[in-house]
């Protein structure tokens, strides 16, 4: 399969599955900044589910097509750092009439992009 139908697949299986249910965290963490924000931390101390309640917070402003989840340790994802650009296709060619500007883009194991940090200086 192609990467594009790939991603394509992998976005639409996040928005046809409920969130995972989460512990809600004490932690707040702004939205509002229209900057690129970054989680980091100690392996399997609980940022993904923090991702799950950020996602959860935006959903009641947003409807759930506005936001993009990527796994990047999903195991059929073999994408390069100069191929990311295929994210915004897939998601422009299954939401042509959606405006970027009001998306949200949710990363998890991003690290596992080598060259990661590329995209998110090219998107400041």
């Amino acid at each position: 399969m192609e990467k594009k139908e790939i991603i394509k697949s992998l976005i639409r299986e996040f928005h046809h599955r409920p969130l995972p249910r989460y512990t809600l965290r004490e932690i707040l963490i702004p939205l509002t900044t229209g900057k690129i924000v970054i989680l980091i931390g100690a392996r399997r101390s609980g940022k993904t589910f923090l991702l799950y309640q950020i996602m959860d917070q935006l959903l009641r402003e947003k409807d759930k097509n506005s936001l993009v989840f990527i796994n990047f340790e999903d195991e059929r994802l073999d994408l390069h750092v100069w191929e990311a650009d295929l994210i915004l296709q897939a998601y422009r060619e299954l939401y042509p009439d959606r405006d970027l500007t009001r998306c949200w883009f949710l990363f998890d194991e991003i690290q596992n992009l080598f060259g990661w940090e590329k995209i998110c200086t090219q998107a400041l």
